[in-house]
């Protein structure tokens, strides 16, 4: 199973066999990137960003491969996690740490960790779920 995180605009994450990797797409974004994972099953969350263009972009294109996905607000997954500092500035250094502590080598900044810990919850919520055991 893949697990896809999206930022609309921002950047993208996968978690595919224990392997994270990260994408930046606020400079444009090829769908044809996906053509190497049509055929696995591939479960996506995008972030809820207020834009109903790019959220129907990614829709779409999740659409044409068939894959599920769900659209969620940012809490959905701070929740699944635990208590965050309310302080933006110490809530920033919060997650960028829990990417971190996850996915050492991974360059994380203040604009591009959300969409790894979406991918996170997306995987450890299917993990869990399967199992009976919950965070």
């Amino acid at each position: 199973m893949m697990y896809l995180g999206i930022v609309p605009n921002q950047c993208m994450a996968i978690l595919y066999e224990k392997t994270m990797s990260f994408h930046n797409i606020y400079n444009g974004f090829n769908p044809k990137f996906f053509d190497s994972y049509k055929y696995l099953k591939v479960k996506c969350a995008i972030i809820n960003n207020n834009s109903e263009f790019q959220i129907g972009r990614w829709t779409g294109v999740l659409d044409i491969y068939n894959w599920k996905y769900e659209i969620i607000e940012s809490g959905t997954w701070m929740d699944y996690f635990g208590l965050w500092p309310e302080d933006p500035v110490l809530m920033d250094k919060h997650w960028i740490s829990v990417v971190k502590y996850r996915y050492p080598m991974l360059p994380i900044k203040n604009d591009s960790y959300e969409s790894v810990l979406v991918a996170c919850y997306l995987h450890d919520k299917d993990n869990n779920e399967s199992v009976g055991a919950f965070a």
